[in-house]
């Protein structure tokens, strides 16, 4: 989106990204060769205190259900129910256009054309409007991956491997993505073992799961790592 904006001389006054850190190592070094390239500096957003700590360290009190007033350590991995990351995402992101408050804005957001439930979700207010580059265009995402690779952009081959890439450690990505990361990925993986298992320290032994626990759908990432490895024996038995 940004290049087609800068190539179709539209006014770009700010570039904006903001970083989970739980981003794929490809991923910073395509923001770096963005910079060089457009010779734009790229706002880095950060939350105000890092997902890995929300995780597994951030202390809060259970207001309901089965577990009302326990005192939980962690937020937990995220669920469809429970994306404490997009909320903090989305907070840090309106106190940054807050700035533009006075003067107004026009946020451009990259939902390609192919994309109608995303860019449906957000609607313009008194002084912040929103706009859709590539939807305009008519790109959808196979026409924006083109776009970008046509103009040297890779991504280190990222998209080779995954159909996105958001939070490297999201258990709202599908099978395959996980078992890229697993196969792929070794000390990103291994970083998700230990979360896990800081997780379940957390909880003090006590009996029976706790859903902030499960990685995805009732399951840890060990039982998903034994699955991926018997996966992988099979096949080499096979070969």
């Amino acid at each position: 989106m940004l290049l087609w904006l800068l190539e179709h001389k539209e006014p770009v006054d700010d570039v904006v990204f903001f970083d989970t850190g739980w981003e794929f190592p490809e991923m910073y070094d395509h923001l770096k060769k963005v910079e060089d390239y457009t010779g734009i500096k790229i706002n880095i957003i950060k939350p105000s205190e890092s997902f890995t700590f929300m995780l597994t360290q951030h202390r809060r009190v259970i207001s309901r259900g089965k577990y009302k007033g326990k005192e939980m350590i962690g937020y937990g991995f995220p669920s469809f129910s429970t994306r404490w990351c997009t909320g903090r995402k989305q907070d840090a992101m309106n106190k940054y256009f807050m700035q533009y408050k006075q003067s107004g804005v026009t946020n451009c957001i990259g939902y390609a054309a192919d994309e109608p439930k995303r860019f449906g979700n957000l609607h313009d207010t008194s002084w912040q409007k929103y706009r859709y580059p590539l939807v305009e265009a008519g790109m959808v995402e196979a026409d924006a991956l083109k776009y970008c690779y046509e103009r040297g952009f890779d991504w280190g081959g990222g998209y080779t491997r995954h159909k996105r890439l958001s939070c490297w450690c999201c258990p709202l990505q599908n099978k395959r993505s996980l078992r890229t990361l697993y196969r792929h990925y070794p000390k990103l993986w291994s970083q998700l073992k230990d979360w896990q298992k800081t997780l379940a320290n957390n909880a003090h032994g006590q009996k029976g799961r706790h859903g902030y626990i499960d990685f995805q759908n009732n399951k840890s990432v060990f039982d998903l790592e034994a699955r991926f490895k018997a996966e992988d024996d099979q096949q080499c038995l096979f070969d």
